[in-house]
């Protein structure tokens, strides 16, 4: 229940960027008594663990990681256009300091599987609706919009479990988790 509480208020974090329009789940968790190196290594680990197919950029001075990666994004039949199909894009990226650690699920992207007949709504922000009012196809890109947002914390969810968990570990000798 607390995982639930913890996330739903990232979730609140996500939804006041006004300023930017920026789409970001992320909050900052203390976790005292860790170092910053511990913490970084932890980070590390779950990045290999989570993110194989990725490139992750790392700066172990900062103590920030953070590589892209993506969702597969299957538009439901009711509310979206099937030419939606395709993927999500997004960056995570972990700053850690001695006692906690922030994170920031953001740069929400969509992309059509088929690029030259696919829909593509591209940048994801915090708007409530598609945001070029001017397009020919904003009635569809509205639904495709919402029904993208719609589906992102379901999308999100797993990934701050799997977070959460992995820095929930408290054992990193020489640089692996002990299981």
């Amino acid at each position: 229940m607390k995982i639930i509480f913890l996330f739903l208020i990232s979730c609140i974090s996500a939804f006041s960027q006004a300023q930017t329009g920026k789409l970001i789940y992320g909050s900052t968790v203390q976790k005292e008594g860790r170092s910053k190196e511990e913490l970084y290594l932890t980070a590390k680990m779950w990045f290999a663990t989570e993110f194989k197919n990725s490139v992750v950029q790392d700066n172990d001075t900062e103590g920030r990681l953070s590589a892209e990666a993506f969702f597969e994004y299957q538009p439901s039949s009711s509310r979206s256009d099937i030419r939606a199909k395709g993927r999500i894009k997004y960056t995570v990226t972990i700053l850690v300091k001695d006692g906690q650690y922030e994170y920031e699920i953001t740069d929400f992207r969509h992309e059509p599987s088929n690029h030259s007949k696919g829909i593509s709504v591209g940048l994801l922000t915090n708007s409530e609706v598609f945001p070029d009012r001017k397009d020919k196809q904003k009635e569809v890109k509205d639904k495709v919009w919402k029904d993208i947002k719609d589906e992102l914390s379901r999308l999100v969810f797993p990934v701050y479990l799997s977070l959460n968990e992995a820095m929930n570990e408290t054992n990193v000798p020489n640089g692996s988790r002990n299981r």
